[in-house]
């Protein structure tokens, strides 16, 4: 392989998931492309087959897999950054070991909308979610009317990275040190940097299945800790997209103020009334409006529950 023409790097973070990566790898491999892509697999010391089955794969395919295994578990953040970091593309995809394409145009017709659109910084394509066995929940995850998508849209319609193809430029480098810390949204987190200010595309074929199942990353994550984390990542973006516009200051701040309430009523339901009151202040100091009728909807969005109890509290019927 000729390293000055890589088009393209397909980056998969694998951690025993030796029951589907094969078919992960089958659907990238049977692309058809007119370009050279390589995929990047970085995989932390597997319970089951998974790394026999890459090493297979790499001395299959020694011109396009690039195994990067580690002796000790960093998790899955840490892994998908270091494939970024060794990445030699123009473009950067992520695919995760559980999910597969379903048409073998996929990777041409995103490199083709990112060519054509320079002013894009990443392109997004429609997606089918399946459980465990393959079979299909959601036929359409996003559907024929999203469009192309600004910043602004993630945080109520959230782009995720598997689902999208993005320039490698537009990483910063070295990668920001609070990358290593948003834990499983590291996909999304990703989305938000390489996006900063900038178009995201929109492809609406079904170009990929997501599967969903006990062992996904969202599955086995503490909900308060993802509260947490999404607070955490709402601060760091605001502070990243500062030089770019005023305007994003607000939507972070209420971004943070959403998730904030969500926790708040978690820290409630759990008889935590300390905890409660500090994350329901800080919800209410980050809602970047004075308007009250606002924030009395915003907080009915982020959490009827509480939105209910104060209700009741002060004795409103």
């Amino acid at each position: 392989m000729d390293k000055a023409n890589i088009k393209l790097s397909v980056c998969m973070s694998a951690y025993n998931a030796g029951k589907y990566i094969e078919q992960a790898l089958d659907s990238i491999l049977m692309q058809k492309t007119n370009f050279v892509f390589e995929i990047l697999i970085g995989e932390d010391p597997s319970k089951d087959n998974t790394r026999t089955l890459i090493e297979a794969y790499r001395d299959r395919y020694p011109d396009i897999v690039r195994l990067f295994l580690t002796t000790e578990r960093i998790g899955a953040n840490a892994t998908l950054l270091k494939l970024i970091e060794n990445s030699r593309g123009e473009y950067v995809a992520q695919i995760d070991a559980d999910d597969f394409l379903l048409n073998e145009n996929r990777l041409q017709a995103m490199a083709d909308f990112l060519d054509t659109h320079p002013q894009h910084a990443a392109c997004i394509n429609n997606y089918k979610v399946v459980d465990e066995e393959g079979k299909t929940t959601v036929e359409d995850a996003y559907g024929e009317d999203y469009k192309h998508v600004e910043m602004d849209h993630f945080l109520y319609k959230a782009a995720f990275g598997g689902m999208a193809m993005w320039r490698r430029s537009s990483m910063p480098v070295p990668i920001p040190a609070w990358l290593y810390k948003v834990g499983p949204k590291t996909d999304f987190a990703i989305m938000m940097v390489v996006s900063a200010g900038k178009l995201v595309g929109y492809l609406p074929e079904r170009f990929m299945a997501y599967r969903r199942h006990s062992q996904s990353l969202g599955s086995l994550s503490n909900k308060e800790e993802m509260l947490n984390r999404d607070i955490y990542m709402c601060k760091r973006f605001r502070e990243y997209y500062a030089p770019l516009d005023k305007k994003y200051d607000a939507i972070f701040k209420s971004g943070a103020s959403y998730y904030g309430y969500i926790l708040s009523y978690s820290k409630l339901s759990k008889g935590r009334v300390f905890s409660f009151l500090y994350y329901f202040i800080m919800a209410f100091i980050n809602w970047p409006t004075l308007s009250a009728k606002k924030h009395k909807d915003y907080l009915f969005m982020a959490s009827p529950e509480l939105f209910y109890k104060i209700k009741s509290f002060f004795g409103r019927k």
